[in-house]
């Protein structure tokens, strides 16, 4: 062992992780104990498949590691714990934690976990994109009134990837005035907002969003038409088969591509004609089903 480099230690520490057999737990400890991080971070991952290689406090106390690899990865070897009060409480903690890595660990660790929406709140206006996009995943997965507000706050998030998954995590709620809000959302001056409010309309399958959602057919935006259009074929009226053959003739892109992939997902007979004239259509973007 004393000629083996760093990296090389890591990487049969990492092969260790992926055995069924546990390690010896003097072997473990002692790769923990080494000065290099990424050795120690390997060491992390056999815990994740073995934690009861040492004991728990040794576990926990590799939250305060000073590598943040190794803080994260001590994170989510803590998986099998989930019940135990010093376990949360230790892992709330890393919610502050000056490693954004960390911080998204604690949060994607409390998923599923039952916390109160204050404790990630904060991650909510995280700097880092990553991590406001976890703590949206543990707001939807939370569910009620306050988390929905956050949710819907989300929707103007700087970054697309956490105002789509505030998008995602809407579609999941049970709130009987969610759909109000999101039509009022329609009305957004912002077409990010007023395009994700039709996704998530779309996947709620509110029928009452259909006429709402028409009215953006006259949307300056591409996207925010061709959102539109897909929400429609989402909720499933076949009534809207018609309104959506009248609207195709006006558009071309990805707006007409939305409609015709909406016709095919409503399966009516009248649309096939103009489907089979669009396979032709000069516009490869616009082909449908």
């Amino acid at each position: 062992r004393a000629t083996l480099t760093p990296e090389s230690v890591a990487i049969w520490a990492a092969v260790l992780a992926r055995r069924e057999e546990r390690a010896p737990e003097e072997m473990v400890s002692e790769l923990l104990g080494a000065a290099d991080p990424s050795v120690r971070a390997a060491a992390v991952q056999i815990l994740a498949r073995h934690p009861d290689t040492i004991a728990l406090p040794r576990r926990l106390a590799l939250l305060d590691d000073p590598s943040s690899l190794v803080r994260s990865r001590a994170v989510e070897s803590l998986r099998d714990a989930k019940d135990d009060r010093r376990v949360n409480e230790a892992v709330v903690e890393r919610l502050n934690d000056a490693s954004s890595r960390v911080r998204r660990s604690a949060l994607e660790w409390l998923e599923g976990s039952t916390v109160d929406l204050r404790t990630i709140e904060g991650r909510l206006e995280d700097a880092d994109s990553t991590v406001r996009a976890a703590a949206v995943r543990v707001a939807g997965r939370l569910g009620g009134a306050d988390a929905v507000a956050k949710l819907v706050d989300r929707l103007s998030d700087r970054e697309v990837i956490v105002a789509q998954a505030a998008s995602d995590q809407l579609a999941t709620q049970a709130d009987t005035t969610l759909a109000d809000t999101l039509i009022g959302l329609l009305q957004d001056g912002s077409d990010q907002v007023v395009r994700l409010s039709a996704r998530s309309l779309g996947l709620l399958k509110s029928a009452d969003a259909i006429e709402p959602l028409q009215r953006l057919a006259e949307h300056r935006s591409d996207m925010v038409r061709a959102a539109a259009y897909e929400a429609i074929g989402q909720i499933g009226q076949p009534g809207a088969v018609p309104w959506l053959l009248e609207t195709v003739a006006k558009e071309s892109g990805y707006p007409r591509a939305a409609i015709n992939e909406s016709l095919g997902r409503l399966k009516d007979s009248q649309a096939l004609e103009h489907l089979m004239a669009d396979c032709h259509y000069p516009d490869k973007k616009s082909k449908g089903l």
